[in-house]
């Protein structure tokens, strides 16, 4: 690995103002495909002041959660290297923030991805080229973000926003509230795959929304899907309406299904924007 520079902000005990690594470059010497380089990692604003203690502890991991910490911002900038090339890709930046705080019990979190940019003429992967001309793009941008929030005291947590999007593709949208979510005390390894999951498993679901606003993948999707099959895209559309209806039809007494259902047949016979809600007038557990 090389580095091109390296600034260190002020720092004390109580926090990190900033870290900086800039031209950062990360090889493989047996397998140089792999290589990735970046333009710089940016990190500012930590609170760590109950963190520095926890550093080469064995636990240091689970006791993260009985501590208060924050980050103002950590970012990967201009991602891009052998690995990258391969789909003709770059990605400008990937970022994130958050805090925890167990005396309050509040948690918030944010990520982004920004600018993840294909150009289809670059494209080495013969696969992924071929499919990408076949629906149409000679370009191909996408970004990401996601906010969520929690409460450990209330037994909350929810995922208020997250957005995948780009031109010419669309957006997709999902969040999402629990209540009755209660994780183990921080320390405690869980044993097996079933305790780790188990405080999911009895979370309530309060709500949910699930959305996509289509920008033409939708099209693109049954056009090149239609072709695989032999098809016309009316031809492809009325086929997966009638297996949407049929599947339902197993489901008519399911409220949350059949709207489901509907939903989607509705968008199959115009394109545009499906919208799927669920607010259980009684909400039950996950499990």
């Amino acid at each position: 690995m090389r580095v091109a520079s390296l600034d260190v902000g002020k720092v004390t005990r109580q926090k990190l103002a900033s870290f900086t690594v800039a031209g950062i470059e990360v090889t493989n010497p047996a397998k140089p495909a792999e290589g990735v380089t970046i333009g710089a990692i940016e990190i500012n604003g930590v609170d760590w002041e109950q963190v520095l203690p926890l550093l080469g502890r064995d636990d240091a991991m689970g006791q993260m959660r009985n501590v208060r910490y924050g980050v103002d911002k950590i970012s990967f900038r201009d991602i891009g290297g052998p690995s990258f090339a391969m789909l003709g890709a770059v990605l400008h930046e990937i970022s994130c923030s958050g805090s925890a705080n167990p005396d309050t019990g509040k948690e918030i979190s944010t990520a982004s991805i920004t600018g993840f940019d294909i150009d289809t003429a670059k494209v080495k992967n013969p696969e992924a080229a071929g499919f990408l001309n076949a629906l149409g793009y000679d370009h191909l941008s996408l970004s990401m973000e996601t906010a969520g929030t929690g409460d450990s005291k209330a037994g909350t947590s929810s995922l208020d926003k997250m957005r995948i999007f780009g031109p010419n593709v669309g957006e997709l949208g999902l969040n999402f509230a629990l209540s009755d979510y209660r994780r183990p005390p921080g320390g405690k390894a869980s044993s097996s795959l079933d305790d780790a999951l188990g405080p999911l498993i009895a979370a309530k679901l309060q709500g949910l929304r699930l959305s996509w606003h289509d920008d033409g993948l939708s099209g693109r999707l049954l056009k090149f899907a239609a072709a695989q099959n032999g098809a016309s895209p009316d031809q492809l559309r009325d086929g997966l309406i009638a297996q949407i209806k049929s599947f339902g039809a197993a489901f008519q007494d399911v409220p949350m299904v059949a709207g489901a259902v509907q939903a989607l047949v509705v968008y199959l016979n115009k394109l545009g924007t499906l919208m799927i809600e669920a607010k259980p007038p009684k909400p039950r557990t996950l499990g």
